[in-house]
């Protein structure tokens, strides 16, 4: 048998320490890939807000081309009632302006966010006689890609005049953005 003093300088590592090792990795991983599906997460919402803002300024630039065009009457998207929201797209879109379609060439066929935009012309009055002010709104939901939520959810289809005149955005729903447009009248 051998003698105390040399079992005790034997080396090597006890099962508790093995286990203490194995739960501060298991902690540490842990919390590795909860930052990495936060990363993930926020990366994602970035993204699409940033094809909101894309998408708004792509209407805007609609706008300004009908203002563009107006050299006698008010045309008529921008011949609406003061400080109403409207409509731009029929349907909900994609972050290129394409309504989500399965069977058409030029229709988005990729499953990303959609998105409704709306407008509003806001009328500053007399000494703005050849400009207008509008507000464009680009709309989708907060935790889904569904087209159909858009469509037929609680608040009804957000593409359509009838809703967008109504709809007001519940942070914990619906993502929004609002982008300034200032229209001038083309002089000759």
């Amino acid at each position: 048998m051998r003698p105390l003093s040399l079992r005790r300088s034997a080396s090597g590592f006890t099962l508790i320490e093995m286990l203490a090792a194995v739960v501060i990795s298991a902690v540490g991983f842990a919390a590795i890939f909860t930052l990495q599906i936060r990363n993930l997460h926020g990366n994602q919402e970035a993204r699409e807000l940033a094809w909101a803002v894309n998408l708004g300024e792509q209407y805007a630039a609609e706008l300004r081309l009908d203002a563009f065009a107006w050299t006698g009457s008010l045309p008529e998207a921008l011949n609406r009632t003061d400080g109403q929201w409207y409509a731009l797209t029929p349907q909900p879109v994609d972050h290129n302006g394409l309504p989500y379609a399965d069977d058409s060439e030029i229709a988005s066929r990729y499953h990303r966010q959609h998105y409704c935009v709306h407008y509003r012309i806001l009328n500053p009055g007399a000494p703005w006689g050849d400009q207008r002010l509008a507000q464009i709104r680009v709309v989708w939901p907060r935790h889904s890609q569904d087209a159909a939520t858009l469509t037929s959810g609680t608040a009804g289809n957000l593409c359509t005049d009838a809703v967008a005149a109504t709809f007001t955005p519940a942070p914990a729903d619906w993502r929004t953005i609002t982008l300034p447009v200032a229209l001038r009248r083309y002089a000759d």
